[in-house]
């Protein structure tokens, strides 16, 4: 009911007479109806056919019916493809949509109902007592039209045309009702094909007012309607998220489980070879044949398999098209499996897009109730949340306004605060935060950090790599709509990376590496003491000592179609080389060596310095640094930063690469936490960098 009253809402809304229109069409209608039928033209009908009542009166008690039928099945083929806030992004039972438009229009019935009353009492006209019958034809035509609904709603999905197909039949069978026409124009012998009009009821309707039954109509009875049982379409369409129902593990501890879930799509060329497809079908069920396929098959998941446990943040990472989105939807109940087994335990909080499940036209507030409601909330439920929804939202006034005038990021902060504070027992998030800015995001990461401790399951897609490792307990890796790998948050997106450059490491370096120019083109002098007492040759030697040195990290990630190679480094601090640990605030110099094995047209050369949860402390390159064309065949780069950081351990990245004709970055050389330096306290503080903040009493 909550649906159908925003329905009819979302109808009037932005007009001046908002839901007052609900009453004056329909009163408008019956003034034009009486003086034009009832003043100009005069009309009148035999007694037999009308009664005592006026032929406007008859003819907007039939149209009440024909409109309530004609608003119904013309809605019907879009109601699905045309919410897709209701369909793809919350978890929404589809069923419902159809009667949400029959119950939309059966208030527009009654209040036309009303008015005809009103009118009649207004004016003296005499109320047949036989109106009271009314109600039993609705009780009739209700499941009818509800039936004819559903399937045609459901037929809509596949068949676009069939929108313009049903507007042109709805029509022409209300005017072949007798509504505008008395039943005796037609030929006594052809009455009976009135019984296959599903608008026939206004007929009956207009005669069961004004003359209550008793007029002599041919022998109409109610036992002549037909069997509804037998219409198309009453069965209803399938539900939305079969197999959810399945018994969970045996452990307890689960909140999802997937196992062997493969979603495949139908692409069709032509809206034709939709049609050629279902005939086909239905010929080789007949026939027990093998049906001639008129699509191609599109996986958009192969045999993906995942668990998550109660209190467990688990990030979805991989390119676009992996096949992340798709199986979230899968999960939340919004798409149906193709093959595979879901089974979800409590109450799914899922946002998916932006602004999911919200409608444009009504207001922030009514979008709260409006979502809540969809994830079953009582509307005293939410209004005992309603302080905390809008306290996190933080968008002011802008709450009783439109959502559709409404930025991406105060979208996205009203849908996210829905989700998150009604204590869900899984939550999923799908890329939706990427829009908020920095002090949006770490409210949104604290509130789901305080979910977690109540035991949430929280499925997270992202495309920050410093978010996973930071607020995931474990991450998936998507690729091609299969699951390569899961594990640890690093060696996921270690692998990730990997995957998102497309490059692999050489096979064999050695044959371009015979090709390369001699190592040191006028780079051996002026290096620094240090460097020089350590190794006269650092920056001459060929042979690869990168690995062989201290601090090296032999869990580094590295990949890179080798052009150019990062062969050796050195490490200074406080005047010591390669140091265990290293004090904060002091000087750190640090030196790369390079060869190139192929030209490689402006280099660039980075260097990372992250956190052992994969933080980024601080990054830099010889293209930021405004030395673009100084790399320049082999040589040696030198790097030195005060390391302000707190107590723990750092990992130093290098990388060498360059641009495409298309400006893309391709990765050449990249020894991700190759280099790992231990930092030692001086003075206590919180965080990860030491600013150095000076505090004073004045």
């Amino acid at each position: 009911m909550d649906l159908v009253r925003r329905d009819v809402a979302g109808r009037y809304r932005g007009a001046m007479g908002g839901k007052l229109w609900a009453f004056l069409t329909p009163l408008l209608m019956l003034a034009v109806y009486s003086f034009v039928f009832g003043y100009i033209f005069q009309a009148r009908w035999t007694a037999a056919e009308t009664g005592n009542v006026s032929f406007p009166i008859v003819l907007f008690v039939g149209l009440i019916f024909a409109n309530f039928f004609t608003e119904c099945l013309n809605r019907a083929p879009g109601l699905v493809v045309s919410n897709p806030n209701y369909v793809k992004k919350v978890v929404f039972p589809l069923e419902v949509l159809p009667w949400v438009a029959v119950g939309t229009s059966l208030f527009h019935a009654c209040v036309g109902v009303s008015v005809l009353l009103l009118a009649m009492v207004v004016t003296g006209t005499h109320v047949p007592a036989t109106a009271l019958l009314l109600p039993l034809v609705f009780v009739l035509f209700v499941p009818l039209v509800a039936g004819l609904t559903w399937f045609l709603a459901a037929m809509g999905v596949y068949f676009r045309d069939l929108l313009q197909f049903v507007t042109v039949l709805s029509t022409a069978l209300v005017f072949l009702a007798p509504i505008f026409y008395p039943r005796t124009m037609l030929p006594e012998a052809y009455r009976w094909v009135l019984l296959l009009n599903p608008s026939a009821s206004s007929w009956r309707a207009r005669t069961t007012w004004s003359c209550g039954g008793a007029c002599r109509t041919g022998g109409w009875c109610w036992r002549t309607w037909p069997d509804r049982s037998s219409l198309p379409g009453l069965a209803g369409c399938p539900s939305s998220s079969p197999g959810r129902g399945l018994p969970m593990s045996s452990d307890a501890d689960l909140s999802i489980r997937a196992a062997g879930v493969s979603k495949c799509y139908a692409i069709y060329d032509r809206p034709a070879d939709r049609l050629k497809q279902m005939v086909s079908s239905g010929l080789a069920r007949l026939t027990r044949g093998t049906p001639r396929r008129h699509y191609s098959e599109f996986w958009a998941l192969r045999d993906v398999s995942l668990e998550v446990r109660k209190g467990e943040c688990v990030a979805l990472i991989g390119r676009n098209g992996s096949g992340k989105s798709t199986l979230l939807q899968i999960i939340t109940g919004t798409l149906t499996p193709t093959s595979g087994e879901i089974a979800v335990d409590g109450r799914v909080a899922a946002l998916l897009e932006l602004g999911s499940g919200f409608n444009p036209e009504f207001t922030g507030l009514e979008n709260v109730y409006l979502n809540a409601s969809l994830l079953g909330m009582r509307r005293e439920e939410v209004e005992a949340k309603l302080d905390d929804i809008l306290a996190f939202a933080d968008i002011g006034e802008f709450v009783h306004q439109p959502v559709k005038t409404y930025s991406s990021g105060m979208v996205v902060r009203l849908a996210f605060a829905v989700q998150a504070q009604i204590d869900p027992d899984v939550l999923i998030v799908d890329e939706a935060l990427a829009v908020g800015d920095a002090r949006f995001q770490a409210k949104c990461f604290a509130r789901l950090k305080a979910l977690r401790e109540c035991g949430t399951s929280i499925l997270l897609v992202t495309h920050s790599t410093e978010q996973v490792v930071t607020h995931c307990d474990r991450a998936v890796l998507l690729d091609r709509g299969h699951k390569l790998d899961e594990g640890e948050p690093r060696p996921i997106v270690n692998r990730y990376l990997d995957l998102l450059y497309g490059r692999k490491p050489a096979a064999a370096a050695g044959g371009a590496a015979e090709a390369a120019p001699a190592a040191g083109t006028g780079r051996e002098a002026g290096l620094p003491e240090q460097l020089q007492a350590l190794d006269p040759e650092f920056a001459t030697r060929a042979d690869p000592l990168f690995a062989t040195r201290p601090l090296y990290n032999p869990y580094e990630h590295r990949w890179g179609d080798r052009r150019a190679e990062i062969t050796d480094f050195a490490v200074f601090a406080a005047g010591e080389t390669y140091p265990q640990q290293v004090r904060a605030r002091t000087r750190v110099d640090c030196y790369v060596r390079y060869r190139l094995h192929a030209p490689v047209v402006r280099p660039i050369f980075g260097i990372t310095l992250k956190t052992k949860e994969g933080l980024t402390v601080y990054g830099t390159n010889s293209e930021m640094a405004g030395l673009g064309d100084a790399l320049g065949g082999d040589g040696v780069i030198a790097c030195s930063f005060d390391i302000n950081c707190a107590p723990g351990d750092y990992f130093l990245s290098f990388g060498i690469a360059s641009r495409d004709a298309n400006g893309e970055v391709v990765p050449h050389d990249r020894r991700y936490d190759s280099v790992h330096l231990c930092v030692e306290p001086v003075d206590t503080f919180l965080g990860i960098t030491d600013l150095r903040a000076e505090l004073q009493v004045i």
